[in-house]
Parts: structure tokens; sequence; C-alpha cells
């Protein structure tokens, strides 16, 4: 039927007139090979671009049908058409929408038709190839990018909605091959997102282990470094309840006793959230119960505040909130009686 209509004067460009799709785009989306085929015999344009400024290229490999794209990528070769300028309304390139896509084929047509220098290239939002694969968790198009790419000169690319970097996002999907790699390639351990985060701080809200952790230490990472509002590891760890890495932590030089948004110490927000291993753990460490926050608060009180601040999700969860929270009391009800008794031996 299409050769027929060609063959009958119909128009292989003709676009639609508001999206401004042409027919070999949607032979490209659907994944018709043979149309397409026909469509660039008759004299389809496969550099025509739609409104949002997609090729049908584009198409085929954001879809996922790279039986299209070599169609294209063929008739294209035969034309001498550059890939150098095919990028879209956003500023991705073929790569971009191939990683979108997430098809390895696709991907590996696409790092072939990119040349060397565009594989770094940032779209609208400041993000390589590279990021969006760590971004969407595709380690194996992340690996792809990695092999067939001698240099990175733009491996610190951050987005411009959130600062983050791909290390961020691979240590945020617990890819821990991929940290490695990043961190090898020369990845900037020390980066902060718009919150002030380093990869290491989000590797310890991850709760990754301590030999994961080791791998930042071994390269230059600021252990010490704090987010926007003066939270460091020690009370990331306390918040999400990691009781197994305070200790580490604490090896590594943190402080238990650091203050952070508004005056909070690591252990007062363990003993708000319930989290009585964390609380024993931040103790054994050197954490002062009878530490005051900006309101003269002590550990105490966060913990008596927790129980009606907590929502767990079913009757176990609440039982064992309960009981950690009663826990929490009596152990710090303990240690500030003890403190005061030690006190009065002294006046």
């Amino acid at each position: 039927m299409l050769k027929v209509l060609l063959e009958h004067g119909a128009d292989p460009n003709a676009r639609h007139p508001i999206i401004h799709k042409t027919c070999l785009h949607v032979a490209a989306k659907r994944g018709y090979h043979l149309c397409a085929r026909i469509l660039l015999a008759a004299g389809a344009d496969s550099e025509a671009k739609d409104f949002r400024g997609n090729s049908a290229l584009m198409y085929a490999l954001k879809f996922g049908h790279p039986s299209v794209a070599k169609v294209i990528l063929q008739g294209s070769a035969k034309l001498n058409t550059s890939f150098e300028n095919y990028v879209n309304n956003k500023g991705e390139t073929l790569l971009h929408v191939a990683i979108e896509g997430g098809d390895m084929e696709c991907v590996k047509l696409a790092v072939i038709a990119t040349p060397t220098c565009m594989r770094e290239n940032v779209d609208g939002n400041g993000r390589t190839p590279l990021f969006v694969a760590c971004k969407l968790n595709r380690p194996s198009l992340a690996e792809l990018l990695i092999d067939s790419t001698e240099h990175f000169y733009n491996i610190d690319a951050q987005d411009k909605e959130t600062g983050k970097t791909a290390l961020h996002y691979a240590v945020e999907n617990k890819n821990i091959l991929l940290v490695e790699h990043l961190l090898r390639l020369g990845a900037n351990p020390n980066a902060r997102n718009d919150n002030w985060e380093t990869p290491f701080l989000s590797a310890v809200k991850q709760g990754l282990d301590a030999d994961m952790l080791l791998l930042f230490v071994n390269f230059q990472c600021d252990v010490m470094a704090s987010d926007r509002y003066f939270n460091t590891a020690l009370h990331y760890a306390a918040s999400e309840g990691i009781s197994h890495l305070i200790s580490f932590l604490a090896e590594l030089g943190l402080n238990p006793n650091c203050k952070g948004d508004c005056g909070l110490s690591p252990l007062m927000i363990a003993a708000f959230r319930n989290y009585l291993e964390c609380a024993e753990e931040l103790l054994k460490c050197g954490a002062d119960p009878d530490l005051l926050d900006r309101n003269s608060a002590t550990a105490l009180v966060y913990s008596i505040l927790g129980s009606s601040n907590r929502s767990p999700d079913s009757k176990n969860n609440a039982e064992v909130s309960n009981v950690n929270q009663l826990e929490t009391i009596k152990l710090l009800l303990r240690l500030s009686w003890e403190n005061i008794n030690s006190k009065k031996r002294f006046v």
C-alpha cells in the first residue's frame, strides 16, 4: 500500500501540521523497518525533525528499534550525512535518547554514529549520556560507554535541577561496581549537589557497607564534609538507623557531638526516631547525652517527643518502636542520673 501511494504521487516528506512528524518518524517509532526503507528510497528526508527537534533516527533509538535505526543509518551513509548536529531542542544527542530508550543494540549504533568529541556532550539540563545511564540505573549501558570512550573530560557534569553528578546517582542506586568505575575514571568524590550533599554522604544515607565507604576514603574523599544544614555523615547514619556504620565513622574521626541542623546532635536524632541501637553505638563512641540543642533540649527530650511523631506501617512495627522508645528513654535517664550524681561528688 505504501509503495502504491508513493507511486501515485504521495509526498514521502509530508508533515503533520502541528507536531511536524513525517511518515519516516511514524515508521521509526513503530519499528516498521521495511516501510522506512521504502520511504528512504522514495526520497524521505532522514534529517527532518518534529516540533521537539527529534529526527526519525532518534525515534528509532528511543523506542528500541535497532532494525529501523540501521536502515536510516545505511541510507544516510550513502548521502554522506553527518550526525554531528543531531541534537534535539532539549540538547540531547543520539546517545542521550538511545540510553533513555534502554536498548543495548540501539546504544551500540548510537556510539558508532556519534563522533568521539560528542560522546560527552551535555543536554539542556547539563547531563551527559553517561550521567543519564547512571541516573536511570542502567549499568550495562554505562559500562558500554566507559569501554568505548578513552578519556572522560566531563565526568563530573552536574544536573542543573539537583546539582547531582553521575557518581551521586550511582551511589543512590547502590551500584557498587559502577561507583568504583566512576571513581577510578576520576569522578570527584567531594562533588556537592544543591543540598551540598557529597556522594560519601549519600553512600552513608543508603547504608552502603564500610568497605564501600573505605573506597571513597582511598580516593581522597572528605569524610568530614557536611551538607548545607551542617549535618555530617554521623547525622545521616543516625537519621536512617544505620547502626553498623556509627563506630566506623567515629573511627574515621567524625565527632559524635557535632551539632547539625537546629543544633541537633546525632544522638538527638537517633533518640527522636527511636533507633535504640544507633543511640547505644553513639554513646559508646562518646556522644554526650546532656548536650543541648539551640532550644536547650537534650536527647532525652527528643526520645520522649519521638513517639508522637512516628507513624509505623504496622502493629508489629508500632510495638517494636514503642519498645525501642522505652529502652532509649531508660538508657538516657540512667546516664543523665549518673552524670548528675557524678557532678554532685565534686560540689
